[in-house]
């Protein structure tokens, strides 16, 4: 009993410190400030149970000894005798000794979810962004130049609503589903998104008894892509292939472009007065660098483009498995990044700081 005394006290000690460092992270402001919680609040952060290898020794050496007497001793019979009441006993032993040996494992759920409001809000500080919402620079666009359209937004995933051309794959169900958003250093908003969309698909068989039967499938898929806004006012589409979005061709003089790219738009003024020569070169080499196959501006001053799905992904992310106590914590998030979103915001600013200066 003192064991389970023992792990009860050490359980409660450690959900104590979880409960507490889960409320610090909720007002802090600084990847130091995250690191100084972990550091004050020092200890474990699993429940403490018996080591695996000792478990195992238990395992076997405690029913063999104990069936060794028995047998021998108090039934005075050879060992080989009593075959069947020594596979009984191994079992009941087993199964009592595995209940015994992992009395005090902890419910992760708890921590996984520590874990995780840890690492994003590292994260969030590290490369100045939020997660699942919009940031407020996004979100103050959406108040620029009273756009009443847009009062109905108060969430990143109604933004798909808002335009049905683009967001419209998916027979059965289609929503953006997470999002990370920020502000570039040309005080130009983003948000980048992954946009779900599932197809229903019906198909006919014949079963063994020859009767013609419908399986529906549900097939999910992902898209991704990033809203800019500050570029342009222009309503302007530019994407590989062939087809036009908006009613007007335009045929910029760069022959490699017009080969690459269709371009169509609501006027010719406005697309004459937009893709000037610098800006169509810098826009085709954008583009191919960043292997985006439509970048889209329209009149509220958004543009849409596609990005690749890496924008989302970290490196040294760490799990549960990999946390014994704090001082773990501490060790392993300085190394954790998105370094995909890093080298795609370094590189847009650098595209925007050109593309701004050639506009002037």
């Amino acid at each position: 009993m003192k064991y389970f005394d023992v792990l009860s006290k050490q359980n409660k000690q450690v959900q104590d410190r979880i409960n507490r460092i889960a409320q610090q992270l909720e007002g802090v402001d600084s990847l130091e400030a995250i690191l100084n919680i972990y550091q004050k609040e020092s200890g474990l952060l699993h429940f403490k149970v018996w080591p695996y290898h000792v478990r195992a020794l238990l395992f076997i050496s405690v029913p063999l000894c104990l069936l060794y007497i028995y047998t021998t001793m108090i039934l005075g019979t050879p060992f080989e005798d009593n075959l069947a009441i020594y596979v009984m006993l191994v079992c009941l032993i087993v199964v009592f000794g595995g209940w015994f040996g992992y009395q005090g494992k902890p419910d992760t759920e708890q921590l996984d979810r520590l874990l995780e409001v840890t690492q994003k809000k590292w994260l969030s500080l590290k490369h100045h962004i939020v997660f699942n919402q919009m940031s407020p620079e996004f979100e103050n666009s959406l108040k620029q130049d009273d756009q009443t359209w847009a009062t109905s937004i108060n969430t990143f995933d109604e933004l798909h609503g808002l335009y049905p051309n683009f967001f419209s794959l998916g027979n059965y169900s289609n929503q953006l589903t997470k999002c990370i958003s920020g502000c570039l250093s040309m005080n130009v908003p983003y948000l980048i998104y992954e946009y779900e969309y599932v197809d229903e698909e019906t198909d006919t068989y014949i079963d063994s008894d020859g009767d013609v039967n419908i399986r529906t499938d549900y097939v999910t898929y992902h898209d991704y892509g990033v809203f800019l806004y500050g570029l342009s006012h222009e309503q302007i589409d530019i994407h590989r292939g062939s087809g036009h979005y908006y009613p007007v061709r335009w045929e910029p003089s760069s022959l490699t472009f017009r080969e690459t790219f269709t371009v169509s738009g609501t006027s010719e003024q406005a697309l004459a007065s937009f893709l000037q020569p610098r800006v169509v070169l810098s826009l085709h080499s954008f583009l191919d660098e960043l292997d985006s196959n439509r970048m889209t501006f329209d009149q509220h001053g958004y543009t849409l483009m596609d990005v690749s799905s890496e924008l989302f992904e970290r490196k040294n992310e760490f799990t549960t498995s990999q946390i014994e106590t704090t001082q773990d914590v501490i060790k392993l998030l300085p190394h954790l990044s998105l370094p995909y979103l890093a080298s795609w915001t370094v590189y847009v600013e650098k595209y925007l700081n050109h593309y701004f200066n050639n506009r002037s």
